[in-house]
């Protein structure tokens, strides 16, 4: 008997070191070289050689795991770090890219600003001359002190007029089939509004300020094109996604990147025309002991397969990575591709180019709600079994994580999203009223997964961007994370408006979350948020509290549950929501005979209850 035990312990052994000598490992050092072999004692200096490295070896057969393995620091990406069909993993072989023992490992798209900063006339203001890096004005939205986000230079909230009286009569509120005739060849409708009393006369810089216009579910970036101070109307280069006037008159907005408004400690002003950037610093305050940091990409992560030959990028990991700085969207027009006017993008921009010579659609950021055209500094398209395991997402100018289409078995766990300019995690097939018959099965995101990950202060940049984006997805599951201090919804799910048609959301589990204090600044919108018909999906003991109400917010109310346009088909359970501003559950034209509601403990104020003590208790387990 005792010969039997060490003969099978002698087995597992020896099975457990073939397996542990099938692991290649390869380091990454900021004192390293891409010259060296890659080993402990002599690594590689950046993580495109690791890549490099492994390509080669699997390329030549060398199937199995590898691991790649960074000493501390901050790696600033030159470019971003891509994984395509060619020749990379497969089902056959993994990668995993992790810190060493712990250490703090940092892949950065930012660049730190060098130079000396030199006071000007104002003894509060000091200026740094940039390089050519920097130019582009879209790389300056986010600008970082010693890790923290700087406000720009900017107005306080503005409120506008109305509509420009030239356009007064053009369209009603909420007049979606006039927008529909407009934007073909009369786009100038969005790219003005009239403001209120003298709020613009005194401006002495205006030309490369950008405007923000806060709507109900959405906000758009507009660049300034002129203001015309005798009819009290500011004028846009770039259109937003809905004219003022469409929601109501009076809307809100804020200037930014105006000299007229840097006037406080910590603010900042991009002066695109002399190459500088502009710091508003505190008394007895010196910039040059200060580390000044600026996004310079748009990505850091990018994977893609090849839907076409059924070639998935498949089995990468990345755990204990921390993950920063990329810059925001600009030049993306809701426009182009809303109210039904997609397949004619190249007519168009040819009517309304030539129409309005002075419009530049390279400018601004016009979106729908979630703001999901915003992008995401990692994205996976057409990949299986990617795993992202205690990791973190900061000073990013976009959404943290995008799982896209054809992609499945992909999980994000134990993840920290901080400090983000979109919104936390998209798993999104974007495809507004999308249909079952239009396109493969396969395209929707299939069994992703987002648990025990903390989400919080997002959409900086975006304001419509969500923590958790569901969209035209299956089977995923959205468990235990907590949502926490977004401008608008916590967890918004589907996006088909219809109760009748098939369409990919479908059999999404979200529970156990823990959801508050969102909704600050837009509204129309929950913490949990659903759109459509939504077959199987399941949503259970989730926590939903403190959602008030922006006291300059337009629009209609900020609830525990909205349930949109046909919504349908779902299971509710067990689920708690207290703290509102408005209903703990609202229905806007759903059928509510077709969703199946469990018992939920749904207050507009706080009270203690059972329900509530027993579903926080599965939360933070």
């Amino acid at each position: 008997m005792k010969k039997a035990l060490y003969i099978i312990i002698g087995l597992f052994i020896i099975t457990n070191s073939c397996f542990a000598q099938q692991v290649t490992k390869c380091y990454v050092s900021l004192n390293g070289s891409d010259d060296n072999p890659g080993s402990l004692n002599k690594p590689f200096a950046t993580i495109y050689k690791a890549q490099q490295y492994i390509r080669a070896a699997i390329a030549q057969g060398q199937k199995g795991s590898y691991q790649v393995i960074f000493r501390g620091g901050t790696y600033n990406l030159t470019k971003p770090l891509t994984f395509d069909d060619r020749n990379d993993i497969d089902s056959s072989s993994s990668i995993e890219f992790t810190a060493f023992s712990n250490e703090n490992v940092v892949l950065s798209g930012g660049r730190t600003l060098t130079g000396s900063w030199a006071k000007t006339a104002d003894p509060h203001i000091w200026k740094l001359n940039l390089p050519a890096a920097f130019n582009d004005n879209s790389s300056f939205q986010s600008l970082f002190k010693n890790g923290k986000r700087l406000k720009r230079a900017a107005s306080d909230t503005l409120f506008t007029q109305g509509p420009a009286p030239e356009f007064a009569n053009s369209y009603k509120v909420f007049d979606f089939k006039a927008l529909s005739r407009l934007v073909k060849d009369s786009l100038n409708v969005f790219c003005a509004f009239s403001y209120s009393g003298t709020d613009l006369d005194n401006l002495k810089d205006i030309a490369a300020a950008d405007v923000i216009i806060y709507n109900s579910w959405e906000a758009s970036w507009l660049r300034v094109y002129k203001v015309d101070k005798a009819r009290k109307v500011i004028y846009f280069r770039n259109p937003s996604a809905y004219p003022v006037g469409f929601y109501q008159p009076h809307m809100r907005y804020v200037i930014e990147n105006s000299l007229d408004y840097l006037d406080k400690p910590g603010e900042w002003y991009f002066d695109s025309a002399n190459k500088q950037i502009l710091y508003y610093a505190a008394t007895g305050e010196d910039p040059n002991k200060a580390t000044f940091i600026a996004p310079v990409l748009d990505q850091l992560v990018a994977a893609k397969g090849n839907a076409g030959i059924n070639r998935y990028v498949s089995n990468i990991k990345f755990s204990n990575i921390n993950f920063s700085y990329t810059k925001s969207a600009w030049g993306v027009n809701l426009n182009q591709q809303a109210y039904g006017y997609k397949a004619m993008l190249a007519g168009f921009k040819k009517n309304n180019l030539q129409k309005y010579p002075w419009m530049d659609l390279n400018v601004g950021f016009s979106a729908s709600q979630m703001a999901l055209d915003c992008g995401a500094a990692i994205t996976l398209e057409v990949c299986k079994n990617w795993s992202f395991d205690n990791c973190s997402f900061t000073h990013l100018g976009n959404y943290a994580v995008g799982i896209l289409n054809y992609s499945s078995n992909n999980s994000i766990t134990k993840c920290s999203i901080n400090d983000v300019g979109g919104g936390g995690v998209m798993i999104a097939y974007n495809n507004l009223g999308g249909k079952r018959t239009d396109v493969p099965d396969n395209i929707s995101p299939t069994a992703n997964k987002v648990i025990n990950c903390t989400i919080t202060n997002c959409g900086l940049v975006f304001p419509s961007g969500v923590g958790i984006a569901v969209v035209q997805a299956n089977h995923s599951l959205i468990s235990k994370n907590l949502i926490s201090n977004l401008p608008y919804c916590g967890i918004s799910v589907g996006w088909t408006f219809s109760a009748t048609d098939d369409n990919y959301t479908s059999y999404n589990i979200i529970q156990y979350n823990n959801i508050h204090d969102v909704l600050q600044a837009l509204t129309d919108g929950g913490g949990i948020y659903t759109l459509g018909k939504q077959v199987g999906a399941v949503y259970k003991g989730n926590y939903i509290y403190n959602i008030y109400r922006n006291k300059n917010a337009t629009g209609a109310h900020c609830n525990g549950f909205f349930f949109d346009e046909g919504s349908s088909s779902l299971k509710l359970d067990s689920n708690v929501v207290f703290n509102v501003k408005d209903e703990a559950m609202r229905f806007n034209k759903t059928d509510v005979s077709k969703i199946s509601r469990g018992f939920n403990s749904l207050e507009r104020v706080n009270s203690s209850s059972t329900l509530k003590s027993e579903i926080y208790k599965k939360i933070i387990k």
